[in-house]
């Protein structure tokens, strides 16, 4: 799925568009009506805010204001639609409010994972949100931004462990269409994601049943209450 995303936000829709020259190493040629821009000129870059040393701090939880953290991003799906951690007052005096469709990203531990926020949260400095402005699909960003993961890692700095300055995300220069083309890319992303999901969900399904049938197979082989066929044999192997 990732390739698909990677041809389709960076190649447009068109099979035999018209190209032009980006002088990017990592993105050579991209349809000639499309702009080469900065992220930063498309969006608003604000890191997360968590002040208060040490984090976790018990006299700053458990209170209205949602707090999101870097392992909900990884966890949703595309959106994040829960959170296991709140802020009251005194959490929330030193974090700051993001509100909802902002695009998040991880900075650290799960370097360049995204999701986008369905409600209003608060988030730790270890995220950054990006606001698209008003020539920018908040879809086709969120895609932008995941087919961008490698190219994001490289400037990613190394210490105890991996992080990603947040004012590099922005000086990345990247590919924008115009924006009734960007939301043609984030629908067709968006069916081809449900596609991808139900497909998965089926083979799953039907390892299942698979595994189900091969562990009843094995319990009365071994107490005697079936005899090993050739064709069970067959059908063992052809399943691996």
């Amino acid at each position: 799925m990732l390739s698909t995303i990677q041809q389709t936000v960076t190649q447009g829709l068109k099979i035999k568009a018209k190209m032009k020259s980006t002088g990017l190493e990592w993105l050579p040629e991209i349809p000639a009506h499309w702009a080469i821009q900065q992220i930063k000129r498309r969006c608003n870059l604000i890191r997360g805010k968590f002040s208060h040393r040490p984090r976790n701090d018990p006299a700053f939880y458990d209170g209205e204001y949602p707090f999101v953290q870097t392992g909900d991003i990884t966890a949703a799906k595309k959106y994040i639609r829960s959170y296991s951690q709140t802020l009251n007052e005194l959490g929330f005096s030193v974090s700051k409010m993001f509100p909802k469709n902002t695009l998040v990203m991880s900075i650290a531990a799960n370097v360049g994972d995204v999701a986008i926020l369905d409600f209003e949260a608060c988030f730790p400095d270890s995220m950054v949100g990006l606001i698209p402005d008003h020539h920018t699909n908040l879809d086709f960003l969120y895609y932008l931004m995941r087919s961008m993961k490698a190219i994001l890692l490289r400037s990613a700095v190394l210490t105890t462990q991996m992080n990603l300055n947040y004012v590099r995300i922005g000086n990345n220069y990247a590919a924008f269409p115009p924006k009734v083309e960007q939301e043609a890319i984030a629908e067709l992303l968006d069916a081809k994601t449900d596609e991808c999901r139900a497909s998965k969900a089926k083979l799953n399904q039907q390892i299942d049943i698979l595994t189900v049938y091969r562990k009843s197979l094995i319990h009365e082989c071994v107490t005697g209450k079936r005899r090993i066929t050739e064709a069970d044999l067959r059908k063992m192997k052809s399943h691996g």
